[in-house]
């Protein structure tokens, strides 16, 4: 499993490291966070996506662990463009990996994360 991929499944509180848990659901979403991280709005729209029977996976894009503010969009953009960029090598390993867990998988991206999606695909 990718390192700081956060998990979401019915029953489990908060966000788990993905590597310790076991598959709860047939159907899996992965969300690709905007250029502010693992914030609360990405968060939020993992626990949506869990209550419609998907496990969830949010994994982190880069090694930031306090998600940036709003209001922080210029660093938030240029620590994106400095340690990330657009490589969809962490997507499409997840995908690998999720593919035989589930009978369904869907990716959903944010910002920054819908361009990560659509390269993946």
């Amino acid at each position: 499993m990718i390192k700081d991929t956060v998990f979401f499944a019915p029953g489990v509180s908060g966000g788990s490291n993905a590597s310790s848990l076991s598959s709860r659901h047939r159907r899996a979403a992965i969300i690709l966070h905007e250029i502010y991280g693992i914030n609360a709005h990405i968060q939020r729209a993992g626990h949506e996506w869990m209550t419609r029977g998907f496990d969830i996976y949010i994994p982190a894009l880069f090694p930031h662990h306090t998600p940036f503010r709003y209001e922080q969009q210029e660093e938030a953009y240029r620590h994106f463009s400095a340690n990330v960029g657009f490589d969809p090598a962490v997507v499409t390993t997840l995908l690998h990996e999720l593919r035989t867990q589930y009978e369904t998988l869907i990716v959903v991206g944010y910002s920054v994360g819908a361009t990560l999606a659509w390269l993946s695909a």
